[in-house]
């Protein structure tokens, strides 16, 4: 069978579309079936493995019509049909795509209800010629078709001209230049080559987005798409949303995210290539509860809630033997479950949850979980986890709060969407809506074995995995592989269900090939960030095409929240852009690098990247206070965290550190060419 993009036909199409549809399906696997969307253009575009193309569009012209075409009648002026005005519409169509004058596409204009007998003489009797071929599809078969297109192959196409009529005839798939990873090679060559969705990523957005039968809605599915770090998920995601709101003019879109970088970076390049007109709401999953619940309460941020529960031990002995961070994370996680009672809590299985916890542990932690929010309570404070259980309850108690409701939902990161969340998210759900998900399967709630049946949701059946990575250089990946295989060898818990996609190291050569990882050696950590501005300096005097494509990672939260305040002191005044800004922090519109801190810079991506803190998490693991259970928890959930931060780079990955031998190691160094040390004082 062809590859057919997409798999199914409209339910507007006719017969004979319908007709060709089956025959062209059942061409050999090596051929490829683009089948359009709009009506100004050809029904089919098909390429064989040869490079030849092929335009095809259907005629609905029955064998009566044609025959009275060629029966002519001298004395009847008013004659309907005429060899000349025989499917004229759909010929003019044809004649009108853009070709170029040495473009050997063929262009076939099908007749399902008209006979090849017929069809020659109607081409006999034309006043003009034509370069289109009339030919039947009456009692023709898929293996007639197949030899039928082999006869009239022209010349095979070269890549460019291919390109250029791929993204004539399939605009949506094509990937923006702004859009796309940029090798340092090419960005300092100005190339621009021409790039789209693979046919698996083409495959994927454009799933049971035609329009129904009339009649009939749309189908209500649930979609999953899982993959290596840049194998395009956030990019399917972006480009499912833009066709469904092209499809289905006045729909309804909500385009959920975890933190606003995403969000952010996701609009932007929505609003570049789409129809200016969607209705489409963007929202982090928490900007959109709170543009319900609108909480009179402050909101506390996580280190102030870390805090707060570390006060709260300190008074109840029965709970010293544990780390303050443990105890919030146990806490966090009851309430991402919705977990409402004692009861409850001593019959939880805890899946995924290292540490083990007896009876009289689970008393003291819930009793914590009581004090914590009573002394919230009195203070009318909240904090983010309080605000998600809120919006469940609101979800429950006021759906109809959620009219008329969503046609389209995307979640994008979706492993980070704890239980409770998609409560609201069912809810603002129409009945006949559509549910989009994108996620990394050993991130979030999912590195803990939990399903996606246990949140409600069914993609069995409709969940797909890309394999192919895009985003990095061969240095890059293997980098971040050997890291994350390094740390997984040498811990005492290896559990393989927490494995990332991890790209095989026989792939590992699909990639285009950059320069060495550069590690950094800084002699004082309180110059760190002077350090980090002359790396920026250096990186623009050497390529000033990175301008704005560096991107800044502070692993550390006490520093990252004043990141971009203390780059400027050394980068000056508007030339750095927090990706995650504080309420009313000016932007500068054309900065000379960006900054995130770690857990926001999920899902992101630049040319460069610099990261800073990493020896500040590694630290942690040695806090010898942690319990053996505390310290493989935390040393496999660092080790994801890493990972991620490696994966964010496309060409350019530099590690700032105290401890070069130390990364060396981490990153499975073999040979010294393999990265580029550099030490200052």
């Amino acid at each position: 069978m062809s590859i057919l993009i997409p798999e199914k036909p409209s339910g507007q199409s006719t017969p004979a579309i319908l007709r060709l549809f089956r025959i062209l399906k059942k061409l050999p696997d090596d051929y490829t079936v683009w089948h359009n969307f709009s009506s100004a253009k050809p029904h089919f575009l098909v390429v064989s493995p040869t490079r030849n193309a092929f335009l095809i569009h259907v005629a609905e012209t029955t064998e009566e019509l044609a025959q009275s075409a060629i029966q002519l009648d001298l004395l009847n002026g008013s004659q309907a049909l005429t060899p000349d005005t025989v499917a004229a519409d759909e010929l003019a169509l044809l004649d009108q795509f853009p070709l170029s004058s040495d473009a050997q596409v063929r262009r076939l204009l099908v007749f399902p209800n008209a006979s090849q007998g017929t069809l020659d003489q109607i081409v006999l009797q034309r006043s003009q010629e034509t370069q289109v071929n009339f030919l039947s599809l009456k009692q023709s078969t898929p293996e007639n078709f197949l030899s039928l297109l082999e006869n009239l192959a022209g010349t095979p196409l070269p890549e460019p001209a291919l390109y250029t009529l791929r993204a004539d005839f399939t605009p949506e798939t094509v990937i923006p230049s702004s859009h796309r990873p940029t090798l340092i090679e090419q960005a300092k060559d100005g190339c621009d080559i021409p790039a789209f969705l693979d046919l698996d990523q083409e495959r994927l957005f454009k799933q049971d987005l035609l329009a129904p039968p009339p009649g009939e809605q749309l189908s209500a599915t649930s979609r999953l798409v899982t993959g290596p770090a840049g194998s395009g998920k956030s990019l399917v995601l972006l480009h499912r949303a833009i066709l469904a709101a092209q499809l289905h003019t006045g729909a309804r879109l909500l385009v959920l995210t975890h933190n606003r970088p995403i969000s952010t970076q996701l609009q932007q390049r929505f609003q570049e290539i789409a129809p200016k007109n969607s209705t489409v709401n963007w929202k982090t999953f928490f900007a959109w509860a709170t543009s319900y619940l609108r909480p009179d309460e402050d909101i506390i941020s996580d280190h102030v809630v870390r805090r707060r529960i570390a006060s709260l031990q300190a008074q109840s002995p029965r709970l010293a033997d544990f780390q303050p961070d443990f105890l919030t994370d146990e806490i966090d996680y009851l309430r991402d479950l919705g977990i409402s009672s004692l009861e409850e809590y001593l019959e939880l299985e805890r899946t995924g949850r290292l540490t083990a916890l007896r009876g009289e542990a689970r008393e003291a932690i819930w009793q914590l979980l009581l004090d914590y929010r009573a002394e919230l309570a009195r203070e009318k404070l909240l904090d983010w986890h309080e605000v998600a259980l809120r919006f469940d309850e609101f979800a429950g108690e006021k759906p109809g709060s959620f009219h008329p409701g969503y046609d389209f939902i995307f979640i994008d990161e979706a492993q980070f969407f704890a239980k409770i969340w998609f409560a609201p998210v069912l809810t603002a759900l129409k009945p006949t809506g559509q549910l989009f998900l994108s996620a990394d399967h050993t991130q979030g709630f999912l590195k803990r074995r939990q399903s996606w049946r246990d949140l409600g949701i069914d993609v069995v059946g409709r969940a797909t995995r890309l394999a192919r990575v895009y985003r990095s250089t061969q240095e890059v990946a293997r980098c971040a592989r050997n890291f994350f295989l390094t740390r997984q060898a040498s811990d005492r818990v290896n559990d393989f269900s927490t494995l990332p996609d991890l790209l095989p190291s026989e792939n590992l050569k699909s990639l285009p090939s950059g320069e060495p990882v550069h590690i950094l050696q800084i002699g004082s950590p309180n110059r760190l960030h002077q350090y980090t501005a002359e790396l920026v300096t250096r990186h623009l005097e050497v390529s000033p095409h990175l301008r704005g494509h560096i991107l800044v990672i502070e692993a550390d939260p006490a520093k990252a929240y004043n990141l971009r305040e203390n780059l400027e002191k050394h980068l000056g005044p508007n030339t750095v852009r927090n990706l995650k800004p504080k309420p009313g922090e000016r932007q500068p519109k054309e900065p000379l690098c960006q900054v995130a801190s770690l857990h926001a810079a999920t899902g992101l991506e630049a040319t460069s990247v610099i990261l800073l803190g990493l020896d500040s998490l590694l630290e942690k693991e040695k806090d010898p206070t942690l319990s053996p259970e505390s310290a493989d928890e935390l040393r496999a959930a660092q080790t994801r965290l890493i990972y991620v931060a490696l994966t964010r780079a496309i060409a350019r990955l530099t590690l700032v550190t105290t401890n070069k031998e130390q990364w060396k190691d981490l990153l499975g160094v073999q040979d010294e060419s393999e990265v580029e040390v550099e030490t200052v004082a």
